[in-house]
């Protein structure tokens, strides 16, 4: 009787393993982008056109290089990707040099890319591994760090850092909960 019970609680984690194994692989397969783009509509309390207040609502600005795509979170409405990046600078707070950030933005099961719109811009697209970029992100409750809405990303240039460095100087504060990441230096 108890060598039964134990081959049943036996087969019984061995199912549930390989149902976390099996829902673990489909939500992080690669997926094959099939070319089509779509918006999620997004309302901003900042005017998202005006960079000194986006930048006053932002809790870091630096410059970093995407090193990978850690993962994409699928989701047919709303998926999300994970990066690993290397902090090259920082502008606006104090981050140690490497740190994972979320974007709101990725690929759905078919293939089909998702990034953010405003009524007034439109999110230029995800990060690149290996290419650089003026990040701008907010700390989460959690500790991790969400990349802005529409401008998380802008491709570098010295003239866009020189630009940014100015939207910072003169930055327009927000009124907003903030919360510290735990990727700032102390």
């Amino acid at each position: 009787m108890k060598k039964k019970k134990i081959v049943i609680i036996v087969i019984l984690v061995i199912a549930v393993i390989s149902i976390c194994i099996v829902f673990l692989t489909t939500n992080n397969r690669e997926i094959t982008p099939n070319g089509n783009l779509a918006y999620n509509h997004v309302t901003l309390v900042i005017d998202e056109t005006n960079l000194y207040e986006y930048i006053g609502a932002v809790d870091y600005v630096f410059v970093g290089t995407v090193m990978e795509c850690v993962e994409n979170i699928i989701d047919d409405d709303f998926p999300d990707t994970i990066y690993s990046l290397s902090v090259n600078e920082n502008l606006k707070g104090n981050l140690v040099e490497t740190i994972e950030v979320k974007k709101h933005g990725g690929y759905t099961k078919n293939g089909t890319l998702i990034l953010y719109e405003t009524d007034l811009i439109q999110d230029s697209g995800l990060p690149e591994v290996g290419r650089q970029y003026i990040f701008l992100a907010y700390g989460q409750p959690d500790g991790s760090l969400l990349l802005a809405e529409v401008n998380g990303n802008v491709e570098y240039s010295d003239t866009a850092k020189e630009e940014y460095q100015n939207y910072i100087a003169y930055q327009i504060e927000s009124n907003r909960n903030r919360s510290k990441s735990r990727y700032e230096v102390n």
